[in-house]
């Protein structure tokens, strides 16, 4: 009788302690959901990534503190990527 006493206070502990996870303080900004760190559960659905359109220019490099470089990062695919 004593044990299942000592178990169920236990139990009774643990379920009391025990918090559900914080949701994420997203505020008003987008966010793309590339992964599923956002994403609690998908039920019938399916992420897709589409293939990106291309339109204007989003980076120009129009001051003369940016200079002649177009990428501060270039890959070379020898195999090995290196930056």
């Amino acid at each position: 009788m004593f044990i299942n006493r000592l178990s169920l206070a236990l139990v009774f502990i643990v379920v009391a302690t025990s918090r559900a996870e914080e949701p994420v303080d997203m505020g008003t900004r987008l966010e793309p959901l590339v992964d599923d760190y956002l994403i609690a559960t998908l039920h019938n659905v399916k992420q897709t990534l589409h293939e990106p359109i291309r339109r204007e220019v989003a980076i120009v490099n129009d001051s003369p503190w940016e200079g002649n470089l177009r990428s501060p990062a270039l890959c070379f695919g020898t195999g090995t990527y290196r930056l």
